[in-house]
């Protein structure tokens, strides 16, 4: 029973280590280009994939999203945002979204 209790406290810090990074990001509306910079490479797309759920007037919405798209189109806010840092990182994310769709309709 110990080894079970020690077990279960080594997994709730664990757990609560992780949150603590993902709460870190600032995850709300006035967030900047350099906000979104400042998060590691695997933050990033989750991020975009909170913030295409969170679009619709700051309410979660149930929706599919195409990771193959997200991890297209992270790349474009990257190179956009390192271009303005202080941008609106939503403008960016739509931005992103539109050059992206764009690509691909010249593709067809």
């Amino acid at each position: 029973m110990k080894v079970l209790g020690s077990a279960m406290v080594g997994c709730l810090i664990a757990i609560g280590g992780v949150a603590s990074q993902v709460t870190a990001a600032p995850l709300r509306g006035d967030m900047r280009c350099s906000d979104f910079m400042s998060l590691t490479e695997v933050q990033r797309p989750k991020v975009v994939y909170w913030a295409e759920g969170a679009k619709h007037k700051g309410r979660p919405q149930d929706a599919i999203i195409d990771v193959t798209s997200v991890d297209r189109v992270v790349p474009i806010i990257v190179e956009q945002c390192s271009a303005a840092p202080q941008a609106s990182f939503w403008a960016k994310l739509d931005a992103s979204w539109k050059k992206l769709e764009a690509s691909v309709n010249r593709r067809l």
